[in-house]
């Protein structure tokens, strides 16, 4: 237990969480020109991002986000450019991920197109291990839209959480709309 807490602490400060709601049905945020139907009874952290967790955000998680294309990210340095394809966005997204050094053993899996309400876009599946050892598995999906990357990630320890919540993860992202295109 003692060697979760530094994590724990992490997450706090990094998600900055200090109000959980409970959520279910549709989700609309206009401020990052979204929505989609989040699956019932998840509890939704407070934030401009939509994070949510069923079971406790270490055991698994749903995560949208956006940020601005030309955003220096924080493992490689890198910047995406407005006119990169899927794929290249993709690469980055992978090459940043990789580069955290609180991760081992990365494994690709899955690195495919994938069109994302209407979107070209990218779906990548990985595994790794935290630096506590825990297993963990992602599926990734990203966009390019006008100045931003969106994100819509599920993260789960590998094996019981990750197929228990999978499906709920599957129908959120179908449902996943830009408010404007």
């Amino acid at each position: 237990m003692k060697r979760h807490i530094p994590i724990l602490l992490l997450s706090i400060f990094v998600t900055g969480c200090a109000t959980w709601t409970k959520v279910g049905g549709i989700y609309k945020n206009t401020s990052y020109n979204f929505h989609a139907e989040l699956p019932w009874g998840w509890m939704k952290c407070q934030g401009k991002d939509l994070f949510i967790t069923r079971d406790g955000e270490f055991l698994q998680n749903i995560w949208i986000e956006r940020i601005r294309f030309d955003k220096e990210l924080p493992f490689t340095k890198k910047r995406f450019q407005k006119d990169m394809l899927a794929s290249e966005v993709a690469q980055v997204e992978i090459d940043n991920f990789s580069s955290n050094k609180i991760i081992t053993n990365f494994e690709l899996i899955e690195n495919i197109p994938e069109t994302i309400n209407g979107i070209n876009g990218f779906k990548l599946v990985y595994r790794f291990r935290s630096d506590d050892g825990l297993k963990i598995k992602k599926v990734h999906y990203g966009f390019l839209s006008d100045d931003w990357i969106y994100r819509i990630i599920y993260t789960a320890a590998e094996g019981y959480y990750f197929d228990k919540d999978l499906e709920s993860f599957n129908k959120l992202v179908e449902t996943f709309r830009l408010i404007k295109k």
